[in-house]
């Protein structure tokens, strides 16, 4: 297990457990390990928040004193470094906390291929970043390059993906996020008729209270008003979550079960399968089975979604929490792009988003994070794990439980699914019960 990134990267509050040190020293060993291999430059973007500036002014004179060049991208989505990265065959670094609140923030890396970067170079980079060593090129200082061509790039392919949406209404919320912009960019570009809201970021309104993470105020906008489908990105924009035309809100899931029966009912799902992860919702499992279209699981994170899909020839797959990906346009969930790829299917079927669900039955699920002193102390307990297995054992017939620990924080996580949402409710008590009892005594 990594010390400081976890399954989506190095993440936490900004001065405290993420500092401009670490910045440094993350960027003096991407120069180092980099400039062995004689990179062009490496891409570097951030997201909206107030001390991204810092972060990746830090990251950059690590990254510039081994003599390697740094393209700027400012403010951009996550998943723009990811294309740009394979495009231009350059590493990239993604200032960002994801859907974090603002005074957290993080890095996310990838390698020259868009792919989040291996597990062996993350570990020589924790390595350094403990290290007392003050390391030294003889290289010139390296530069610093506007990188507006790669915005533009990133723009243009978004667009190349879109149909003709002149018959659609849309509302956008962007969370007051890195998309803010680039999604204007894009959307101005196309037919229909799009609504932004929550799009002006002030560096501290980062997923306050919208975007994906808080779909509340956009579900009540599109109550009061005519709208034929609603989006919600988080501030990154990796994931997307959407509303139908009533402002019901609808999760990865929902976008799993839609892009794979049309694909598939087009003759264009690759062997029938679909890649999700172990906290997708039982109803999926049950709907795609009725579709003859067979399920992967894998552990939580777009990472392992996309080793699956890598592995076994796929092109889609994603998590609940909508981070989707479409192997054959991207190596990373894009909320921007899983977007169109759903209004693609309004614009051909020319039906109500809802309609497009009366075989998806989605199972009662409660979920619960509990803060704990040791995670992995208290999920390896006897106490708990004969708990675990009572309940498993009782509902085996009826729902389903998942108990983890969480890949980004201090947190365990504890989800239920159940015919009734009484009974999830239930098991999710008892089992957080017994985790605060356990931790208490910690």
């Amino acid at each position: 297990m990594n010390k400081y990134f976890g399954t989506d990267g190095f993440r936490g509050r900004f001065g405290k457990k993420i500092t401009l040190e670490h910045a440094l020293k993350i960027g003096q060993f991407l120069g180092f390990y980099y400039g062995l291999m004689n990179v062009e430059g490496i891409i570097i973007g951030y997201d909206s928040r107030e001390s991204g500036p810092f972060l990746k002014t830090a990251v950059t004179l690590g990254i510039n004193s081994f003599g390697v060049d740094v393209y700027d991208l400012e403010v951009v989505p996550t998943p723009a470094i990811a294309y740009l990265s394979k495009c231009y065959n350059m590493p990239g670094v993604v200032i960002s906390a994801s859907h974090n609140p603002y005074w957290d923030n993080g890095i996310k890396l990838f390698n020259e291929k868009g792919e989040k970067m291996d597990d062996s170079i993350i570990h020589g980079l924790e390595v350094f970043m403990d290290s007392k060593d003050t390391p030294y090129s003889e290289k010139d200082k390296g530069n610093i390059i506007p990188f507006k061509a790669g915005k533009e790039a990133y723009i243009s392919f978004l667009v190349s993906k879109a149909l003709d949406y002149s018959n659609l209404n849309v509302i956008i919320d962007t969370a007051n996020g890195a998309s803010s912009e680039i999604a204007k960019e894009v959307f101005k570009k196309l037919n229909g008729n799009f609504t932004f809201i929550n799009d002006e970021p002030n560096g501290k309104n980062i997923n306050n209270m919208c975007g994906s993470t808080n779909m509340s105020y956009i579900s009540s906008v599109m109550k009061e008003k005519k709208y034929d489908i609603g989006f919600a990105y988080d501030g990154d924009a990796d994931r997307c979550l959407f509303l139908d035309e009533n402002g019901n809100e609808l999760s990865g899931d929902h976008i799993l079960y839609l892009v794979s029966s049309y694909l598939k009912n087009k003759g264009l799902l690759k062997n029938d399968i679909v890649v999700s992860t172990i906290m997708s919702n039982i109803g999926l499992d049950n709907a795609l089975k009725d579709l003859n279209i067979n399920l992967i699981k894998t552990d939580v994170g777009d990472k392992n979604v996309y080793q699956a899909l890598k592995q076994n020839n796929l092109s889609l797959g994603g998590e609940q929490s909508g981070h989707i990906i479409f192997l054959d346009d991207a190596t990373t969930g894009d909320g921007i792009l899983t977007s169109i790829k759903i209004l693609n299917i309004l614009a051909d079927t020319k039906k109500n988003i809802s309609s497009l669900f009366e075989n998806l039955i989605i199972y009662p699920q409660v979920l619960k994070n509990v803060s704990v002193k040791d995670k992995n102390k208290i999920l390896e307990s006897n106490e708990l794990k004969d708990l675990i297995q009572k309940i498993k054992e009782e509902i085996k017939d009826t729902g389903r439980i998942l108990v983890r620990a969480s890949g980004t924080e201090e947190k365990i996580r504890v989800m239920a699914e159940d015919k009734t949402l009484d009974t999830a409710k239930r098991i999710v008590d008892s089992i957080v019960s017994k985790v605060e009892e356990m931790n208490s005594i910690l």
